[in-house]
């Protein structure tokens, strides 16, 4: 991938217009497009307020394909998965994937605490509570393994794995915990 599209792509990612990028940069629109359009390229400063503003290092912005996606963080994780929430396209890392994962356990967990609120017999507030997070959260989480699994090699059938009972939830995590296509090569 070229430094143009990993641009446009960290742009996109960020939800930014050229100007909206040009600004927290302090820098013209034009010069924007300019990068984009592979006619420029931003000098050292600038190049190092985009590696700060998006995450990535100056080696992947600079050509490294295999350097790192951004190391984020649990809430710009969370955050990371809904704002791409209907995104089937790319990958994702299995640090994302992980952040991910711990929130969606997390809010569950919560949910249970209110197993004591009974609004009929068999029916809690915690019942209520978890369905409709998980019913919230459908699109996003199918989203995000599909592109971890993609990330690890795998192709998106893979997902349907989760519907095997017991066992292919097992092989689904199993799946989802293998490294980047990237990090197999290293080693």
């Amino acid at each position: 991938m070229t430094f143009p599209q990993k641009l446009k792509k960290i742009r996109s990612e960020l939800g930014f217009s050229q100007e909206q990028l040009a600004e927290k940069l302090r820098v013209s629109r034009q010069a924007v497009t300019k990068w984009e359009s592979g006619d420029g390229m931003p000098d050292t400063l600038n190049m190092k307020e985009l590696s700060k503003l998006s995450g990535h290092s100056l080696d992947y912005l600079l050509g490294n394909n295999a350097a790192h996606q951004p190391k984020l963080g649990f809430f710009e994780s969370v955050s990371y998965a809904f704002r791409h929430f209907s995104d089937f396209e790319g990958t994702t890392r299995r640090r994302v994937f992980g952040w991910y994962a711990v929130f969606y356990v997390l809010v569950l967990a919560i949910c249970s605490v209110f197993d004591f609120i009974k609004f009929s017999e068999g029916i809690s507030l915690s019942h209520v509570l978890s369905s409709v997070f998980v019913i919230a959260t459908l699109v996003p989480s199918l989203s995000i393994g599909v592109r971890r699994l993609r990330d690890a090699g795998e192709n998106w059938q893979q997902m349907l794995w989760i519907l095997v009972p017991f066992f292919g939830f097992f092989y689904q995590c199993y799946l989802w915990l293998q490294p980047s296509i990237g990090e197999k090569r290293q080693h």
